[in-house]
């Protein structure tokens, strides 16, 4: 999947969503017109579609008209090679996570390229049904693709004790959270500590005192926000990041994600 792929998908996701709304708001005017609706009841009713549709087309607005401005891949070398100039040989990745129910956040490379995917592993349409409160009471489970489909791992997160499970290739560690408080995140994986510290516009992720990774808002070179939204969290790796450390990394992303969603 290429950031244009992402686009479509979303346009269409939120052009069905509008549909569907339409449709609803017509059919409680149709049952209004046949056998009268309490006054309260129908006002509420309206007043409840009419937002939901409002905020479903300026979605659909927004990502068509991304998907119009975005320019079909693969890229021209023009166009790559001032990506290239602008970003170097960063190791960075910028996130987007699907608007669904279900778990799924994407790692994009700067030339606009699903690079990894982490997503449910037992998706399915209940999702769509299931209150998100009852995910606090299972242990749920996550893996990891690349971008040619093949799974690279699992990541397994209790929601009461945030105790993380990861395997990857033929290695395997467990996070165990220890505490939190107003400057960071405390988890222990074996004889490492590993933080979560906050800062500013984002996350650092620290390993034993040394900085791994870093998440963050803010500037993107205009070449960059011609293909991704303002604002797009970037996930920055140092150059002496091990693969572990990298693993430990993701797998506490989920961590940050699941508690903003809950």
């Amino acid at each position: 999947m290429n950031i244009k792929d992402y686009f479509r998908k979303q346009t269409a996701l939120y052009l069905y969503q509008v549909v569907l709304y339409s449709l609803m708001a017509a059919f409680v005017f149709l049952i209004d017109y046949h056998f009268h609706i309490p006054g309260t009841i129908f006002l509420i009713l309206i007043v409840i579609l009419n937002a939901v549709l409002f905020g479903s087309v300026i979605k659909y607005i927004y990502y068509a008209s991304r998907l119009s401005s975005t320019k079909p891949f693969p890229m021209d070398e023009t166009a790559a090679a001032r990506i290239q100039e602008d970003v170097g040989d960063r190791r960075e990745y910028l996130l987007i996570k699907d608007p669904s129910p279900g778990f799924s956040l994407k790692f994009f490379s700067y030339m606009g390229l699903c690079e990894f995917e982490i997503k449910d592993n037992f998706p399915g349409w209940w999702n769509w049904l299931t209150p998100a409160s009852f995910k606090e009471w299972k242990t749920n489970s996550f893996i990891v693709k690349k971008r040619d489909g093949q799974a690279v791992g699992e990541i397994k997160l209790n929601p009461n004790t945030y105790r993380l499970s990861v395997v990857f290739g033929e290695n395997s560690f467990s996070l165990k959270y220890l505490r939190n408080n107003r400057k960071a995140a405390v988890f222990e994986c074996g004889n490492d500590v590993v933080e979560i510290q906050k800062q500013g516009n984002g996350q650092s992720f620290v390993i034993n005192n040394r900085k791994v990774a870093e998440l963050s808002k803010g500037y993107m070179p205009l070449s960059i926000q011609k293909l991704f939204p303002v604002n797009t969290p970037i996930l920055s790796f140092n150059e002496k990041t091990s693969e572990k450390e990298q693993w430990l990394v993701v797998s506490l992303l989920i961590c940050l994600w699941f508690n903003r969603d809950r």
